[in-house]
């Protein structure tokens, strides 16, 4: 039996299916339990008259404890879970068990633990970023790449009040604020991925399994901007320090860490090659080109697809330059909008499922 949290994508996975027995006669009053070994972690005591005739009856659990927390970790890793059932008759009773245990069905690195009561979602991502080579001039260690790979998971794959776009999720109605931290760690892991760093060099990332590589490119928002201002001499553009630049390299590293992890996301619940691994549809599979087709959203206050390329996504547009006649970009605001749309957050709320094992 497959279950998925709140039934996100398919509504009728959103509760399990349990057939509980009354055995001898009719009965006064039941009581259902869902444990961990002695441990309780949700009761119902039920009492409606058409539940306590003799025979079998179903009965569903949603997976929220009774606190109104679900907790897949805890889930996934109880040990004696059981659905204990004690009925009354007048002077009698008898008591039902039936062990079962639950295990991940997509995807054994994510887990949700989810408050019905404050409509949140936290989201735990466990990553396994590796060194690949890190030239001994970049002024960042691979443990502040990793963190700043985290970062961008957080940043971009959250949708909630910390941010001007994407605020929450729909799920049925009800609205959701998702929070995401990731974990690096090799155990129940998503594929390695490993760092690159380099000082003035402009590295393709990627991550399918032809090759799973993730560039830090120093200096590249700086250089930039020297090229440009002999591209373009007439608009004067307003040259910038190496350690302004080097908040763009963040950003855009955090930026590019989000989209390339997401890819695992994406494949998981839509598929690799034609939904992953061709951004959506807006670009070709092996040679990873943008297709014109693809243009940046025009309306300036609207989100920004983080899974999708641009044909007109250019370092330009990303960051907008500062000149003496105002030559800007109309999506300099480029980070701020850009996030991983509703859809796939959800679709990463959806890799959560869980199989049912009695």
């Amino acid at each position: 039996m497959e279950f998925v949290p709140l039934g996100i994508n398919n509504e009728g996975l959103g509760k399990i299916k349990f057939t509980i027995s009354i055995h001898n006669k009719d009965a006064k009053e039941r009581v259902v339990q869902i444990r961990d070994g002695v441990n309780l972690i949700f009761e119902e005591r039920i009492t409606d008259p058409a539940l306590l005739t003799q025979g079998d009856h179903v009965w569903y659990w949603d997976g929220f404890d009774t606190n109104g927390i679900l907790d897949t970790k805890k889930l996934t890793d109880a040990k004696g879970l059981n659905l204990l059932t004690k009925v009354w008759y007048n002077g009698d009773s008898e008591f039902d068990t039936v062990k079962f245990k639950m295990e991940y069905q997509k995807a054994d690195w994510v887990d949700l633990k989810i408050d019905k009561n404050s409509k949140r979602i936290d989201v735990t991502l466990r990553i396994n970023l590796k060194e690949g080579k890190i030239d001994k001039e970049v002024n960042k260690s691979f443990s502040e790449l990793v963190q700043l790979a985290k970062d961008g998971l957080k940043r971009y794959w959250g949708r909630n009040n910390n941010h001007i776009y994407g605020q929450n999720v729909d799920i049925y109605g009800q609205k959701y604020l998702v929070y995401v931290n990731a974990i690096n760690t090799t155990e129940n892991s998503m594929p390695k991925l490993k760092i690159y760093a380099f000082k003035n060099e402009d590295g393709r990332s990627r991550n399918w399994w032809l090759s799973r590589k993730l560039f830090y490119n120093e200096d590249f928002t700086y250089d930039m901007y020297q090229l440009l201002a002999k591209q373009y001499p007439m608009e004067k553009i307003i040259p910038i320090s190496k350690a302004e630049g080097a908040k763009y390299d963040e950003m855009d590293y955090k930026h590019t860490a989000a989209h390339e992890i997401g890819h695992e996301i994406l494949k998981t619940f839509g598929g690799a090659i034609n939904f992953s691994y061709t951004h959506k549809g807006t670009s070709t599979l092996f040679t990873q080109e943008t297709k014109p087709s693809s243009t940046l959203p025009p309306e300036i206050n609207t989100e920004i697809d983080l899974m999708k390329y641009y044909d007109d996504d250019q370092y330009i547009n990303r960051f907008g330059f500062k000149t003496a006649t105002g030559f800007t970009s109309i999506s300099n605001n480029f980070y701020e909008r850009n996030i991983a749309s509703e859809k796939d957050v959800l679709g990463l709320l959806w890799c959560s499922m869980l199989k049912i094992k009695g």
